[in-house]
C-alpha cells in the first residue's frame, strides 16, 4: 500500500507566472543610414590619367556630398566627403581600388556633428561605371564606426561616351548605405 504525504507551501512560494518576463531594452543593433550621393561642382572625383575603354592604373580624388540621410541616426542628415583612391579602373568599372574618405556630418541646421573615417575598398567591382563603387567599405572611426558602406555614383555620361572620348572626372548622383 502507498503513502501519499502532502506539505502545505505558503501561496506566495508556489506562484509561477503564467507569461514570460517582459525583455530588458534590446542590445542595440549596428546603426544603419541612408543618403543620396550628389557631386558637387567644381569638384567632382577627378581620374588621372583620364578613364579609357581599357584598364589602367589610375589615382581620384574629389569630394562627394551627401543629402537626405535617413535611418538610425537621426541626427546625421548630410555631409561632405573628401575622397582619394588609387587602383585599376575604366569605363566599365574598377578592380582594387583602394583608398580613404573622410565624412564630416552635419545635422538638420548645417551644423558639423562630427567627422568619420572611410576605408574603402570593396574588391572587383562591375558596376557599369568606374564610380558605381567608389564608396563601399568600412567606416573606421567616428559616427557610424564599424558600419560596412555600399555605394558610389552613376555617372552622367555613358560608358560608350567615356569609352570614345575619355573622362577626366565623374559628375552624377547615387545612393549610399551604412550598416
Amino acid at each position: 500500500m502507498a503513502v501519499l504525504s502532502l506539505t502545505a507551501v505558503p501561496a506566495q512560494a508556489r506562484t509561477v507566472p503564467l507569461l514570460p518576463a517582459a525583455p530588458g531594452p534590446a542590445a542595440p543593433g549596428p546603426a544603419t543610414l541612408a543618403c543620396d550621393v550628389g557631386t558637387p561642382p567644381g569638384s567632382p572625383p577627378a581620374f588621372v590619367p583620364e578613364l579609357r575603354l581599357m584598364p589602367a592604373k589610375v589615382t581620384v580624388r574629389g569630394a562627394l556630398w551627401l543629402s537626405g540621410c535617413r535611418g538610425s541616426r537621426p541626427r546625421l542628415r548630410s555631409a561632405w566627403i573628401t575622397l582619394r583612391a588609387a587602383g585599376q579602373a575604366s569605363c566599365a568599372g574598377t578592380r582594387g581600388l583602394r583608398g580613404i574618405a573622410t565624412i564630416t556630418w552635419y545635422d538638420a541646421a548645417g551644423r558639423p556633428i562630427g567627422s568619420s573615417k572611410l576605408r574603402t575598398g570593396g574588391g572587383d567591382l562591375a558596376d557599369r561605371s568606374a564610380g558605381g563603387g567608389l564608396l563601399t567599405g568600412t567606416v573606421t572611426s567616428g559616427p557610424l564606426a564599424g558600419a560596412r558602406s555600399r555605394g558610389g555614383i552613376t555617372s552622367s555620361d555613358s560608358v560608350l561616351t567615356c569609352a570614345i572620348r575619355g573622362t577626366g572626372a565623374i559628375s552624377g548622383a547615387g545612393r549610399i548605405t551604412f550598416g
